[in-house]
């Protein structure tokens, strides 16, 4: 459970391009008003390796950078599957094609397959991780999802690939034509994302990172049974969530700093 207001996000959407991106955010609540404070903070986490390099290198290190994360009882969440719900195994457990790479959330929410795709790699590396995590799922390390996060908050713009720029009170495109960048600081702007630093860019990984860590910072967190029966996740084939997922169900800041 949070315990001192800070939650780190990962995003890892980035891995096969080398722009993973990690924030750190906390909640500051006063008597009648809750605000995030969110920076972008350097990690050498699930930084690209060669095949031929040392397997147990490259674990020790992503192994080092989360236990700094929850080693002050912090908590931690990332986009990746963890929970894979027996997803690698063949047993005459399957119906459907899609069961063959895709947990049933993953298939409700049109995620990224954890099997196939660009995140096979990032998902193997956490399996790794999380062997010297045992108890940590759900208690201090968490799966979450951006995308699911977002439409949940009824906020549906184009905005992978985009940037923003941070000028006279606002996100803007600087110029730019892009839908992505036009979606991107239309949305940090209607989340109420705000900057004392003028001129600061922020692109769609560093916000997939900060909006990562916003659901360990709701109270109370939509987990467990509240996720799985929210009307938004409703399916038939959907009766039990990966352990340890948790997504932002409501708007609770009043404004998000972006330090």
């Amino acid at each position: 459970m949070l315990k001192n207001n800070v939650a780190y996000g990962i995003d890892l959407a980035g891995y096969s391009t080398g722009k993973s991106q990690v924030a750190k955010v906390t909640r500051i609540d006063s008597s009648n008003d809750c605000y995030l404070c969110a920076s972008i903070i350097p990690t050498d986490l699930l930084k690209k390796y060669e095949g031929k390099d040392t397997l147990i290198e490259a674990v020790r290190a992503d192994v080092k950078v989360f236990s700094n994360f929850i080693s002050n009882g912090d908590v931690c969440a990332v986009d990746v599957p963890i929970d894979l719900q027996g997803l690698n195994e063949f047993t005459g457990n399957k119906t459907f094609l899609w069961e063959t790479t895709k947990r049933p959330i993953d298939f409700k929410l049109e995620a990224l397959p954890p099997l196939a795709s660009l995140i096979g790699a990032v998902v193997a590396r956490m399996q790794l991780i999380m062997e010297h995590f045992p108890d940590a799922l759900g208690n201090t390390i968490f799966e979450t999802y951006p995308a699911a996060s977002l439409s949940l908050l009824n906020e549906k713009r184009q905005y992978k690939g985009g940037k923003a720029k941070w000028q006279n009170g606002r996100w803007d495109t600087n110029g730019s034509k892009s839908v992505a960048d036009q979606g991107f600081s239309s949305m940090l702007n209607s989340m109420n994302l705000i900057c004392h630093q003028e001129g600061r860019i922020l692109n769609d990984d560093q916000f997939d990172a900060i909006l990562s860590a916003i659901p360990l910072l709701a109270k109370p967190w939509l987990i467990g049974t509240d996720l799985i029966e929210h009307p938004f996740l409703a399916a038939e084939y959907l009766t039990k969530e990966p352990t340890g997922y948790i997504l932002c169900g409501r708007r609770f800041w009043s404004r998000i700093e972006v330090l």
